[in-house]
């Protein structure tokens, strides 16, 4: 079961340095106009509930923690559902109020330079 957490969770993950990977589910262009650094993009639409963008789940080791966040939490949470279905990560977060949130709690945001 897909575990929603707090942007301070989030916060405190990554001040206790704990390894896991980050994935923002936003389109290419609103994750290189903002994102939380460190994060990799993989285009994920709620709307559709369908993978957009390029992923290989082979990447993914299966007993890594995986977390994941949009703009409002959405797509991410649907993201990591199926993540979880398909069998491709076991420990899946997804950050409540996405980006949203995220601004409210830390100003590690990161741009990505053309």
């Amino acid at each position: 079961m897909v575990e929603t957490i707090s942007a301070e969770t989030l916060q405190d993950m990554r001040d206790a340095d704990e390894e896991f990977v980050l994935i923002d589910t936003r389109s290419p262009e609103a994750f290189d106009d903002r994102h939380v650094a460190g994060a990799e993009n993989v285009e994920y639409s709620g709307d559709r509930d369908e993978l957009v963008g390029e992923f290989d789940p082979d990447r993914l080791d299966a007993d890594e923690t995986v977390v994941t966040i949009c703009a409002t939490g959405r797509s991410a949470e649907m993201f990591s559902e199926w993540l979880e279905a398909e069998g491709h990560a076991h420990d899946v977060k997804t950050v409540e109020g996405g980006m949203e949130a995220w601004r409210t709690v830390s100003a590690d945001i990161a741009v990505t330079d053309d």
